[in-house]
């Protein structure tokens, strides 16, 4: 159910990703034009989307004038089988997988810091320990808009939280 926490297990994901400080104002004009150059650079090395296909943010800190962000996007090879030459600024990374923590949201982006405190009280009550950087899968996203809503997002954006537990 939309904005309940539940307990999941996740498979390891590789994504390709830009990690970067920015200012809290301009993560939306940080993630949307770094998830394109992203599929691009997939694209050119020869990588499959992942499945999924969701893009992805990872936070590696909580949030305060700035913030230590990743975009990101799933593809299907194993970080170890990519060979290929990527830009400096991409790194291969391997998000991991095991018990995970999820939030599913359905609203706006400035609505996300209520749930990661949702999500973060809830990891806290359940005697949980944080075992890796949380990330976001957009769900409906780039692409959409108010006028021509994909399926997905007929209520709004749906973004699902990922906070890999032990």
């Amino acid at each position: 159910m939309a904005n309940d926490v539940t307990l999941t297990e996740l498979p390891p994901q590789t994504v390709l990703a830009i990690r970067k400080t920015v200012p809290m104002a301009e993560v939306g004009n940080f993630i949307g034009p770094t998830i394109g150059k992203l599929y691009g650079v997939a694209g050119e090395a020869g990588l499959t989307p992942a499945e999924s296909g969701s893009s992805m943010a990872l936070s590696y800190g909580p949030p305060t004038e700035t913030i230590d962000i990743a975009a990101a996007v799933p593809v299907q090879e194993d970080a170890a089988a990519i060979t290929a030459k990527l830009p400096d600024d991409v790194q291969v990374l391997t998000l991991p997988g095991g018990k995970t923590a999820t939030l599913k949201y359905v609203g706006a982006y400035d609505g996300l810091p209520e749930q990661y405190q949702k999500i973060g009280a809830w990891v806290q009550q359940q005697g949980l320990t944080p075992r890796y950087a949380p990330w976001e899968e957009y769900l409906c996203g780039p692409g959409c808009s108010e006028e021509e809503p994909c399926d997905n997002c007929k209520n709004g954006p749906v973004t699902v939280i990922n906070w890999p537990v032990s």
